[in-house]
């Protein structure tokens, strides 16, 4: 078994606890999204696109969490620390990818809304809503991540006393 980084261990605590909370909340809100949608009026074409934006959003929930267990058992290995660096680059890309995927729908959205606002002004707020929740969970998982990312590189944290 190879010498795992102190430092990298450590980051990864919050890194895992980052992406679970991030990965539920993109399942919470994208089912919520998805059972509102019946709700709201919106065209075929951007129904359509928030569905499937929605329905990626729960796969990637799964596919998050499945990672998260892997990388458990890869730090467990004699895996470099680059690798897991790797691994932690690879889940935060899958949950980048959506997140994008999402901001496509969300301005689709708010420039309809700015052209109609009875009509889609409904459906922009309840996706901004949802998106924004998903955006919050993000961010400390992104922290996170640059932490961990920086523990394998070697970096030393400002603040840390010198060794």
């Amino acid at each position: 078994m190879s010498t795992r980084s102190g430092m990298v261990v450590a980051m990864l605590g919050p890194f895992v606890l980052a992406t679970r909370e991030c990965a539920m909340q993109m399942m919470t809100n994208g089912q919520y999204v998805l059972d509102e949608l019946p709700n709201v009026k919106m065209s075929d074409g951007l129904r359509k696109q928030t569905q499937d934006v929605c329905h990626g959003l729960i796969g990637t929930k799964h596919d998050l969490i499945t990672e998260l267990f892997d990388l458990d058992d890869l730090v467990a290995t004699d895996a470099t620390d680059a690798q897991v660096g790797e691994r932690v680059e690879r889940i935060m890309q899958w949950a980048f990818e959506d997140l994008s995927k999402l901001h496509e729908v969300v301005t689709a959205l708010d420039e309809a809304s700015k052209r109609n606002d009875l009509e889609f002004g409904s459906a922009s707020l309840l996706v901004m809503e949802s998106a924004g929740n998903i955006l919050h969970a993000y961010q400390p998982m992104q922290t996170a991540a640059d932490a961990v990312l920086r523990a394998v590189q070697g970096v030393r944290l400002s603040g840390a006393s010198p060794s």
